[in-house]
């Protein structure tokens, strides 16, 4: 896979984002961290149905924890749980049946994932890097002035999904 960029996915799951920036970005190492066993479990599988596991390395733990200190990356991404509890009922049943809990519910505002994920971000991006999370509507304003208060982002945006609701926010790191 030669001298592509490096990424980490946090809060794999089943390692669906990790393996699409290998199979569709200039990416030639993944490290993707998850505190299930049994998302990793299933990660792992899905990275042998593509051939891919000799570029990703998925590590058990919450957030940044299984990172070594000198590590860093080019790109952090993210997919964590983001909506709020009182936010429970309005879910489509389909998603509260079948989705873990765990991983859709952080708190009562939907942050409790997200604020310590984009405090601990900048120890691990390479400057320039970039940081992206997925959020939930109602949340860019928060998450923004969360990025802008780490001091490490050059550029930060937020970024709607098809139908023009909030869902990314982005920052690229001071170089």
């Amino acid at each position: 896979r030669g001298d592509g960029l490096t990424g980490l996915d946090v809060g794999t799951g089943t390692g669906v984002v990790a393996l699409s920036l290998l199979k569709e970005g200039p990416f030639s190492r993944v490290v993707a961290t998850d505190d299930s066993p049994q998302a990793l479990t299933l990660a792992l599988e899905n990275a042998g149905d593509h051939h891919l596991t000799d570029s990703v390395e998925f590590r058990e733990g919450t957030l940044f924890e299984p990172l070594r200190g000198e590590e860093r990356f080019d790109v952090i991404v993210s997919n964590p749980p983001y909506i709020a509890e009182e936010d429970r009922e309005s879910l489509q049943p389909e998603v509260l049946d079948w989705e873990p809990h765990g991983a859709l519910f952080a708190g009562p505002e939907g942050l409790d994932i997200l604020l310590p994920l984009v405090e601990g971000a900048p120890r691990f991006l390479n400057p320039g890097g970039l940081f992206a999370a997925e959020i939930g509507e109602g949340q860019g304003e928060r998450m923004v002035t969360a990025l802008e208060g780490t001091g490490a982002f050059q550029t930060i945006s937020v970024r709607p999904d098809l139908a023009g609701r909030e869902r990314v926010i982005l920052g690229v790191a001071s170089s």
